[in-house]
Protein backbone atom coordinates (compact mmCIF):
# COMPACT_ATOMS: atom_id res chain seq x y z
CA UNK A 1 0.00 0.00 0.00
CA UNK A 2 2.65 2.64 0.86
CA UNK A 3 4.53 1.43 -1.96
CA UNK A 4 1.38 2.09 -4.67
CA UNK A 5 0.85 5.13 -2.77
CA UNK A 6 4.38 6.51 -3.26
CA UNK A 7 4.12 6.57 -7.01
CA UNK A 8 0.52 7.79 -7.11
CA UNK A 9 0.89 11.84 -7.82
CA UNK A 10 -2.11 12.28 -5.78
CA UNK A 11 -3.43 14.04 -2.28
CA UNK A 12 -1.91 13.08 0.79
CA UNK A 13 -5.42 11.90 1.93
CA UNK A 14 -5.98 10.17 -1.06
CA UNK A 15 -3.10 8.30 -0.84
CA UNK A 16 -3.50 7.62 2.31
CA UNK A 17 -6.78 5.99 1.20
CA UNK A 18 -4.11 3.75 -0.75
CA UNK A 19 -2.14 2.48 2.21
CA UNK A 20 -5.62 1.77 3.92
CA UNK A 21 -6.75 -0.30 1.10
CA UNK A 22 -3.83 -2.46 1.10
CA UNK A 23 -4.12 -2.80 4.76
CA UNK A 24 -7.83 -4.01 4.16
CA UNK A 25 -6.49 -6.56 1.81
CA UNK A 26 -3.99 -7.87 3.60
CA UNK A 27 -6.46 -8.84 6.40
CA UNK A 28 -9.31 -10.22 4.47
CA UNK A 29 -8.63 -13.30 3.34
CA UNK A 30 -8.36 -14.45 7.13
CA UNK A 31 -12.85 -13.62 6.63
CA UNK A 32 -13.26 -17.50 6.88
CA UNK A 33 -12.33 -17.71 10.75
CA UNK A 34 -15.57 -16.57 10.45
CA UNK A 35 -16.78 -20.40 10.77
CA UNK A 36 -15.03 -20.29 14.62
CA UNK A 37 -17.64 -17.63 15.26
CA UNK A 38 -20.17 -19.11 18.10
CA UNK A 39 -23.13 -18.22 15.91
CA UNK A 40 -21.87 -19.26 13.22
CA UNK A 41 -23.76 -22.82 12.85
CA UNK A 42 -27.10 -21.19 13.32
CA UNK A 43 -26.43 -18.24 11.33
CA UNK A 44 -24.91 -18.11 8.18
CA UNK A 45 -24.24 -22.29 8.45
CA UNK A 46 -27.75 -22.51 8.13
CA UNK A 47 -28.58 -19.92 5.91
CA UNK A 48 -25.89 -21.64 3.71
CA UNK A 49 -27.11 -25.42 3.79
CA UNK A 50 -23.95 -26.17 5.13
CA UNK A 51 -24.39 -29.89 6.70
CA UNK A 52 -20.57 -29.20 9.21
CA UNK A 53 -20.10 -27.28 12.24
CA UNK A 54 -18.19 -24.68 11.77
CA UNK A 55 -15.34 -25.48 13.97
CA UNK A 56 -15.34 -29.01 11.29
CA UNK A 57 -15.58 -25.98 8.52
CA UNK A 58 -12.40 -24.37 9.51
CA UNK A 59 -10.09 -27.49 10.21
CA UNK A 60 -11.58 -29.13 7.14
CA UNK A 61 -10.06 -29.21 3.63
CA UNK A 62 -13.43 -27.85 1.88
CA UNK A 63 -12.87 -25.09 -0.45
CA UNK A 64 -14.73 -22.79 1.99
CA UNK A 65 -12.35 -23.50 5.20
CA UNK A 66 -9.37 -21.53 6.30
CA UNK A 67 -6.86 -21.60 3.67
CA UNK A 68 -8.80 -22.31 1.20
CA UNK A 69 -10.38 -20.26 -1.42
CA UNK A 70 -10.20 -16.95 0.06
CA UNK A 71 -6.20 -17.75 0.47
CA UNK A 72 -6.03 -17.99 -3.38
CA UNK A 73 -4.74 -16.37 -6.21
CA UNK A 74 -8.53 -16.83 -7.89
CA UNK A 75 -9.64 -14.61 -4.75
CA UNK A 76 -7.15 -11.85 -4.79
CA UNK A 77 -7.78 -11.49 -8.55
CA UNK A 78 -11.27 -11.45 -8.66
CA UNK A 79 -11.36 -8.75 -5.65
CA UNK A 80 -8.96 -6.48 -7.14
CA UNK A 81 -10.93 -6.64 -10.51
CA UNK A 82 -14.00 -6.01 -8.35
CA UNK A 83 -12.54 -2.89 -7.30
CA UNK A 84 -10.72 -2.10 -10.35
CA UNK A 85 -14.43 -1.60 -11.98
CA UNK A 86 -15.83 0.01 -9.03
CA UNK A 87 -12.93 2.84 -9.03
CA UNK A 88 -13.65 3.16 -12.94
CA UNK A 89 -17.29 3.81 -12.39
CA UNK A 90 -16.52 6.47 -9.54
CA UNK A 91 -14.05 8.09 -11.44
CA UNK A 92 -14.76 7.46 -15.45
CA UNK A 93 -12.69 11.25 -15.95
CA UNK A 94 -9.60 9.83 -14.36
CA UNK A 95 -9.57 6.77 -15.71
CA UNK A 96 -5.67 6.68 -15.76
CA UNK A 97 -5.69 6.62 -12.12
CA UNK A 98 -7.62 4.17 -11.03
CA UNK A 99 -5.26 1.29 -11.55
CA UNK A 100 -3.50 2.50 -8.10
CA UNK A 101 -6.39 0.89 -5.61
CA UNK A 102 -6.92 -2.61 -7.53
CA UNK A 103 -2.65 -2.85 -7.27
CA UNK A 104 -2.88 -1.69 -3.88
CA UNK A 105 -5.03 -4.16 -2.86
CA UNK A 106 -3.88 -7.48 -4.83
CA UNK A 107 -0.28 -6.53 -3.21
CA UNK A 108 -1.55 -6.60 0.21
CA UNK A 109 -3.85 -9.69 -0.55
CA UNK A 110 -0.88 -11.41 -1.80
CA UNK A 111 0.98 -10.20 0.74
CA UNK A 112 -1.03 -12.27 3.50
CA UNK A 113 -1.02 -15.33 1.20
CA UNK A 114 2.90 -15.33 1.23
CA UNK A 115 3.27 -14.69 4.80
CA UNK A 116 1.10 -17.78 5.52
CA UNK A 117 3.45 -20.25 3.30
CA UNK A 118 6.77 -20.52 5.82
CA UNK A 119 4.04 -21.37 8.84
CA UNK A 120 3.48 -24.94 10.34
CA UNK A 121 1.63 -27.29 7.34
CA UNK A 122 -0.94 -28.23 10.08
CA UNK A 123 -4.43 -29.35 9.27
CA UNK A 124 -4.37 -27.87 5.79
CA UNK A 125 -0.75 -28.48 4.66
CA UNK A 126 -0.37 -24.76 3.61
CA UNK A 127 -2.90 -22.83 1.69
CA UNK A 128 -5.06 -23.87 -1.46
CA UNK A 129 -3.13 -21.16 -3.54
CA UNK A 130 -4.14 -22.19 -6.91
CA UNK A 131 -7.86 -22.83 -6.45
CA UNK A 132 -9.75 -24.43 -8.09
CA UNK A 133 -7.22 -26.92 -8.11
CA UNK A 134 -7.76 -28.39 -4.37
CA UNK A 135 -3.93 -28.94 -4.00
CA UNK A 136 -2.19 -27.28 -1.12
CA UNK A 137 1.12 -25.36 -1.11
CA UNK A 138 2.98 -23.88 1.58
CA UNK A 139 3.44 -24.95 5.22
CA UNK A 140 6.61 -24.90 5.28
CA UNK A 141 7.30 -24.63 8.87
CA UNK A 142 10.13 -22.35 8.85
CA UNK A 143 8.36 -20.47 11.37
CA UNK A 144 5.62 -20.59 14.13
CA UNK A 145 2.60 -19.38 13.48
CA UNK A 146 3.49 -16.30 15.89
CA UNK A 147 6.00 -14.41 18.04
CA UNK A 148 7.63 -13.16 14.52
CA UNK A 149 8.48 -10.01 16.38
CA UNK A 150 11.70 -9.57 14.20
CA UNK A 151 9.31 -10.01 10.54
CA UNK A 152 6.60 -7.73 12.22
CA UNK A 153 9.75 -4.97 12.92
CA UNK A 154 10.54 -5.12 9.41
CA UNK A 155 7.19 -4.63 8.00
CA UNK A 156 6.81 -2.07 10.69
CA UNK A 157 10.20 -0.10 9.75
CA UNK A 158 9.04 -0.46 6.42
CA UNK A 159 5.68 1.44 6.54
CA UNK A 160 7.26 3.90 8.80
CA UNK A 161 10.01 4.82 6.34
CA UNK A 162 7.63 4.55 3.56
CA UNK A 163 4.99 7.85 5.32
CA UNK A 164 8.41 9.43 6.07
CA UNK A 165 9.47 9.63 2.16
CA UNK A 166 5.60 10.15 1.36
CA UNK A 167 5.83 12.98 3.70
CA UNK A 168 9.04 14.55 3.19
CA UNK A 169 8.36 14.27 -0.91
CA UNK A 170 5.89 17.46 -0.70
CA UNK A 171 8.87 19.64 -0.05
CA UNK A 172 11.88 17.58 -2.53
CA UNK A 173 10.96 18.55 -6.08
CA UNK A 174 12.78 15.77 -7.70
CA UNK A 175 11.46 12.53 -9.24
CA UNK A 176 13.45 9.60 -8.47
CA UNK A 177 12.01 10.20 -4.70
CA UNK A 178 8.76 7.99 -5.74
CA UNK A 179 10.99 5.01 -5.99
CA UNK A 180 12.70 5.55 -2.97
CA UNK A 181 9.52 3.56 -0.90
CA UNK A 182 9.78 0.86 -3.41
CA UNK A 183 13.48 0.43 -2.83
CA UNK A 184 12.84 0.35 1.24
CA UNK A 185 9.69 -2.39 0.49
CA UNK A 186 12.65 -4.59 -1.31
CA UNK A 187 15.19 -4.22 1.64
CA UNK A 188 12.95 -5.25 4.40
CA UNK A 189 11.12 -7.52 2.58
CA UNK A 190 14.88 -8.96 1.89
CA UNK A 191 15.57 -9.25 5.07
CA UNK A 192 12.29 -10.68 6.50
CA UNK A 193 13.04 -13.74 3.87
CA UNK A 194 16.65 -14.04 5.48
CA UNK A 195 15.13 -14.27 8.87
CA UNK A 196 12.57 -16.95 7.73
CA UNK A 197 15.27 -18.86 6.19
CA UNK A 198 17.51 -18.77 8.59
CA UNK A 199 15.61 -19.44 12.44
CA UNK A 200 17.35 -22.66 12.25
CA UNK A 201 14.61 -25.63 12.69
CA UNK A 202 11.35 -27.05 11.33
CA UNK A 203 8.27 -25.95 13.35
CA UNK A 204 5.83 -28.63 11.65
CA UNK A 205 4.45 -30.94 13.95
CA UNK A 206 2.80 -34.27 13.87
CA UNK A 207 0.16 -34.28 16.28
CA UNK A 208 -1.98 -31.58 18.31
CA UNK A 209 -0.74 -32.15 22.14
CA UNK A 210 -0.65 -29.06 24.43
CA UNK A 211 3.11 -30.00 25.08
CA UNK A 212 4.04 -29.72 21.93
CA UNK A 213 2.96 -26.45 20.96
CA UNK A 214 3.81 -24.93 24.24
CA UNK A 215 7.62 -26.59 22.77
CA UNK A 216 7.25 -25.00 19.56
CA UNK A 217 5.92 -21.39 21.43
CA UNK A 218 9.01 -21.53 23.93
CA UNK A 219 11.78 -22.17 20.72
CA UNK A 220 10.22 -19.54 18.80
CA UNK A 221 10.38 -17.03 21.97
CA UNK A 222 13.81 -18.17 22.44
CA UNK A 223 14.95 -17.73 18.45
CA UNK A 224 13.48 -14.04 19.13
CA UNK A 225 15.26 -13.02 21.96
CA UNK A 226 18.71 -14.20 19.79
CA UNK A 227 17.46 -12.32 16.95
CA UNK A 228 16.68 -9.17 18.96
CA UNK A 229 18.58 -9.25 22.02
CA UNK A 230 17.17 -9.08 25.49
CA UNK A 231 16.18 -5.53 25.98
CA UNK A 232 14.40 -5.42 22.45
CA UNK A 233 12.88 -8.37 22.85
CA UNK A 234 11.23 -7.82 26.40
CA UNK A 235 10.09 -4.71 24.64
CA UNK A 236 8.19 -6.56 21.92
CA UNK A 237 7.01 -9.28 24.49
CA UNK A 238 5.06 -6.83 27.14
CA UNK A 239 3.86 -5.30 23.71
CA UNK A 240 2.54 -8.61 22.60
CA UNK A 241 0.73 -9.83 25.70
CA UNK A 242 -0.65 -6.24 26.27
CA UNK A 243 -2.65 -6.77 22.68
CA UNK A 244 -5.33 -9.25 21.52
CA UNK A 245 -3.59 -10.10 18.73
CA UNK A 246 -1.21 -12.75 17.72
CA UNK A 247 1.59 -11.62 15.21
Amino acid sequence: GTVCSSLSKRSFGQRALIVLTGAVAGALPDLDVISLWSGFDDTLGKLLGINHDGRDIYFGKYWYSHHAITHSFFASVVCSIALGLLMLFRKSNRVRFAWVYPVAFFFGYQMHLWGDTPTPGSRWEGIMYWFPSSEYIGGWGLTWWWNNYDVFLLLALCILLNWVVAIVRNWIKVSWVKYVPTLIFVACISTAVFNLLNRGDSYNYNSYERAQFQSFEQRSLDTQREILGDDLFEMMRKFDESTNLNF
